[in-house]
């Protein structure tokens, strides 16, 4: 991570008698990495006992400075999945996310994070939208269907 902008963001964590565990994210320019994490248990003498991380090492970083509103990439989501936004608050607390998302050949594209679905046709979805151009840079399916025998 010798990046000029990269650093890391603390997500979350818990503490018991035990030990502590910290997640963190990393950061270009303060803007967390959406797909980058990393796990650190402590024992309770604050001795790491495990780390595990999936940091990554970018070659380019669209720019920090979206060129679409939150608002836009929302309807372009929306037309993309046949969806309607639901603003609701995630982990990070926020209905909607801008993050980096590290994409094949290291490239780091921002987009926003937000939360779509169709009732109707029982959707439901994470919609990664390009903060600059308005693609679709990725979905995450929450519906898990199964047939049963």
């Amino acid at each position: 991570m010798n990046q000029p902008g990269v650093g890391l963001m603390y997500l979350s964590g818990i503490s018991d008698n035990i030990s502590q565990i910290a997640c963190l994210s990393q950061t270009h320019d303060g803007i967390p990495i959406g797909n980058t994490t990393a796990k650190i248990i402590f024992t309770p003498a604050n001795k790491i006992r495990l780390y595990t991380c999936s940091f990554t090492n970018p070659i380019h970083f669209s720019s920090s400075i979206p060129s679409l509103s939150p608002q836009s990439a929302i309807a372009l989501g929306e037309t993309a999945l046949d969806a309607t936004f639901v603003p609701r608050s995630n982990i990070k607390g926020a209905e909607i996310n801008i993050e980096y998302l590290v994409k094949e050949h290291q490239t780091a594209v921002l987009v926003y994070g937000f939360d779509l679905e169709n009732e109707h046709k029982g959707t439901s979805w994470r919609a990664f939208v390009n903060a600059h151009t308005g693609e679709i840079e990725d979905v995450i399916n929450h519906v898990y269907r199964t047939k049963l025998f």
